[in-house]
């Protein structure tokens, strides 16, 4: 996968899209594409142009991983839970492919132990990697997401969140979620509450916290806090 190091080279010389239209002259449209990497392509003489004006190598515009991957909803697979929700990652580079199943558990941001101390946080997401199904090669999964630069792994985590989006995290969604809390100690209300996501929600996710990713490393644990479109 290939990636452009364009909006950080911007960043470090303190310029904006419009500076680099106005000194360059190509087009605000393809260096928003090269910036936000959302292009198919780029043709020889832009990366020519831009290497001159930014005053670096050609390898130093560009970042490259090994490793090309796929999110996405997966539905049938042997060890889901009853009323469990998943997503799966297809991942390949070019000694093997795998596909390795993230387990998501929906709680209430005032959950026993919820890290939230937002109040306006209206759901607490945590994606867990299946390390119990037989899937042998878990550290080999965490190993890949602590190696990427981490434009890719930004990207990476980004992906999974437009996957959740789309899915499970979306406006009107019910969703059910575990609701022990913090002054429920005796776990004398019901076990789940039910909750209605509305647009401009704030959500609260966590990346392979210790909840059920028990094997994962700090460097691939990670929290956002998103809103609901």
């Amino acid at each position: 996968m290939i990636k452009t190091n364009f909006a950080v080279l911007m960043a470090e010389r303190g310029l904006k899209i419009s500076d680099v239209y106005e000194d360059t002259g190509i087009s605000k449209t393809t260096l928003m594409a090269l910036a936000e990497n959302t292009g198919k392509g780029v043709q020889f003489d832009t990366v020519d142009k831009l290497c001159n004006y930014l005053g670096i190598e050609l390898k130093d515009f560009f970042i490259y991983s090994p490793y090309i991957w796929k999110v996405y909803k997966k539905d049938n697979y042997e060890h889901k839970e009853e009323d469990g929700d998943i997503i799966a990652i297809n991942l390949k580079d070019i000694h093997s492919e795998r596909t390795y199943i993230i387990k998501i558990y929906f709680f209430s941001p005032k959950h026993i132990d919820s890290p939230i101390s937002d109040d306006d946080i209206k759901l607490w997401v945590r994606l867990s990697l299946d390390e119990e199904s037989g899937n042998v090669e878990y550290m080999e999964f965490y190993n890949f997401v602590s190696s990427l630069p981490i434009l890719f792994q930004t990207h990476f985590y980004n992906e999974v969140i437009e996957v959740l989006k789309k899915y499970y995290l979306n406006s009107e969604k019910v969703i059910s979620a575990y609701r022990y809390d913090r002054y429920d100690l005796n776990h004398e209300k019901d076990y789940l509450t039910d909750i209605t996501l509305n647009k401009k929600d704030k959500i609260f996710i966590s990346f392979f916290d210790n909840f059920a990713s028990a094997f994962a490393p700090k460097e691939v644990q990670f929290d956002k806090i998103i809103k609901i479109d």
